[in-house]
């Protein structure tokens, strides 16, 4: 039974790891509109009552029928421009070559430009960026993609958050100054 148990944990671990969302909580999903069906039924007028003997019919105004044509959004994107003191020439990219990048806690333009080697000027989102100050986290960046593809990139996936390994429950008990001494090694005689 306790083998079971264990396999059963050690398996649940293995396939949370194998998640491709690197949040925790997962994405905000943006709530997509129900299609809208015109009302093709006629308004009937509704009747007055009034004190008098003989019944009043009134007349309602009648609204023209909606029509079915959908109305442009123009461009859902928003895109800024970011007065910068050095000009830096561009490579061009091919059409289509953009990441799409969900800024996190503590992003800025300027430091996400220079992250992927492009001038903040470039960057689009959905969302209006600031110029100074912070990006809301999880907003949605369009950065051309400019990167290396020589150079081995870590990936932003987290296997296995921070918080269950650093501050968890199961080293709430470690000892550090212990395990140093037990390893020997430079840091057991370093003063």
């Amino acid at each position: 039974m306790k083998r079971i148990v264990v396999s059963l944990i050690a398996s649940s671990f293995l396939l949370a790891s194998c998640i491709g969302n690197a949040s925790l909580w997962g994405q905000y999903l943006t709530p997509t509109p129900v299609g809208w069906i015109p009302d093709t039924s006629t308004p009937q007028p509704e009747p007055v009552v009034t004190d008098t003997s003989a019944p009043v019919v009134v007349d309602t105004a009648t609204l023209p029928p909606p029509s079915a044509t959908p109305t442009s959004l123009l461009n859902p994107f928003v895109s800024q421009n970011v007065t910068v003191t050095e000009s830096v020439e561009v490579p061009p990219t091919a059409d289509g070559e953009t990441i799409l990048y969900y800024a996190q806690g503590g992003d800025w333009l300027p430091a996400v430009a220079s992250r992927f080697g492009v001038s903040p000027n470039e960057i689009t989102s959905p969302k209006i960026l600031p110029e100074n100050g912070f990006i809301d986290a999880g907003t949605l960046l369009i950065i051309p993609d400019r990167l290396d593809r020589t150079i081995e990139y870590t990936s932003a996936m987290q296997i296995i958050p921070d918080s269950e390994l650093v501050f968890s429950a199961t080293a709430a008990d470690f000892d550090i100054e212990e395990y140093v001494r037990d390893a020997g090694g430079y840091l057991a005689t370093y003063r």
